[in-house]
């Protein structure tokens, strides 16, 4: 089906395609491999074709802060991949990274230990899997192609490469924000992951999905990714896959445009995603690009093994007797608070003694208190009474006649008023 029909394949207006389960060509297992630099929509790719019915394998890693939705990464896989390129001295995310695998890397015992380790693993999914379609998403994979393809060849599988890209400057940050490394490095990388499946795979890949395309296209996209599995997409599986995988809260660095190489090969790689054909001159850019690589290598290895690698060790030596200092400082801080609180301690159970032995004194004061209180309520009553008693006898005594108790002759007449002056002068 051409890919620049992607509308009319989502309404369900061409001819019914395949599932991905039934209706093989040959009998041929068919891999689903999800090449493309790290942060670049691998992992929405690799959870929406479990969406879409697609086997992997049954320990995935799952989401984290970087990724809400986890990562669809085949824990056993990505592990076989990081013990090889640990061997090679090439993880991905050092400075040797960036460097070219070594020349003979695939006649090396790691690499056959690698691929016997992985041969064993993949017919144990593949029986599992039970004829279907088996996808496996490791960014890892676009350097080690050519393990791939001895695995292809011996196990008789058939790859089917999706290609995911994104422009450098967010890959970049991107990587920087979750793992710390340098952006320059970042967009570095980026470059040689993209070469690299450019060069190995470019013409077998059978569609390459841009990451801003999901969400200013999605349709396009999904319509795409269903096309290089042979799949008819329902519409419950469309709905699914866009509310469920495709939302800008995951979308933290939109994309721009870049400067420079990294300018060029984005514009080569979009073309080849809106076109779906390779462009002859992003195959010849991505041929000039590992020419250079090897033309510089001896001067980064000389670079990295002695002046980068010296500064780094320094700089964690020193870093680590600043660490030394510090914590030495720290525990001299917990001893002078650990003191400080042992003597609190002995003072808070100081006072609370004084402060029981305050409350039993003030408990034996307010019991006192009470009967002192008892006594005053009952000498009120009876000053009450005797009053009541007083004012009783003191009205009947100014009412009793007292003619009835004391005899004539101790009766006085009131005293006669005295005569004034005059009257006492003219007397005879």
């Amino acid at each position: 089906m051409p890919l620049d029909a992607p509308q009319n394949f989502l309404r369900g207006n061409v001819p019914a395609m395949s599932n991905p389960r039934t209706d093989r060509k040959d009998d041929r297992q068919k891999v689903l491999v999800v090449l493309g630099m790290h942060r670049s929509g691998t992992s929405l790719v690799a959870n929406a074709v479990r969406k879409l019915g697609v086997a992997t394998g049954e320990e995935l890693m799952g989401p984290n802060e970087f990724n809400q939705s986890g990562y669809g990464e085949d824990i056993r896989v990505v592990r076989m991949h990081d013990v090889l390129l640990a061997a090679l001295d090439r993880s991905w995310n050092t400075v040797k990274g960036t460097f070219p695998l070594p020349a003979n890397w695939t006649e090396k015992l790691e690499f056959n230990a690698t691929r016997e380790q992985l041969a064993g693993y993949l017919r144990l999914e593949f029986a599992r899997a039970g004829g279907k379609v088996w996808a496996v998403k490791d960014p890892r994979m676009s350097m080690l192609l050519p393990l791939w393809f001895r695995l292809e060849r011996d196990l008789e599988f058939e790859m089917v490469p999706v290609f995911c890209i994104r422009d450098p400057d967010a890959v970049a940050a991107s990587i920087e924000k979750r793992d710390g490394m340098p952006s320059g490095l970042g967009r570095l990388i980026w470059l040689q992951f993209n070469a690299a499946v450019v060069t190995r795979i470019g013409n077998r890949v059978k569609t390459v999905l841009n990451y801003d395309d999901w969400f200013t296209e999605p349709d396009t996209n999904l319509s795409r990714l269903a096309a290089a599995l042979d799949h008819q997409i329902t519409d419950g599986e469309r709905s699914e896959i866009l509310d469920e995988l495709v939302s800008a809260k995951l979308r933290h660095h939109t994309g721009s445009a870049a400067a420079g190489v990294f300018g060029a090969w984005q514009t080569l790689l979009l073309r080849w995603a809106k076109e779906g054909q390779l462009p002859p001159a992003l195959l010849q850019a991505a041929k000039d690009f590992h020419g250079f690589l090897d033309a510089f290598d001896p001067w980064r290895e000389a670079l990295t093994n002695q002046d980068y690698l010296t500064k780094m060790i320094d700089a964690r030596e020193a870093e680590r007797r600043d660490l030394v200092v510090l914590a030495e400082r720290n525990l001299e801080a917990f001893r002078t608070v650990d003191t400080q609180f042992s003597a609190a301690k002995v003072a808070i159970k100081k006072l609370e003694k004084e402060r029981d032995d305050v409350r039993d004194v003030a408990d034996r004061h307010f019991a006192a208190y009470q009967k002192i209180e008892a006594l005053v309520i009952k000498l009120q009553e009876q000053y009450r009474d005797l009053a009541r008693r007083y004012n009783l006898v003191m009205n009947r005594f100014d009412h009793f006649p007292l003619s009835l108790i004391m005899p004539k002759g101790a009766r006085q007449a009131p005293p006669e008023k005295p005569a004034s002056g005059d009257e006492r002068t003219n007397a005879p």
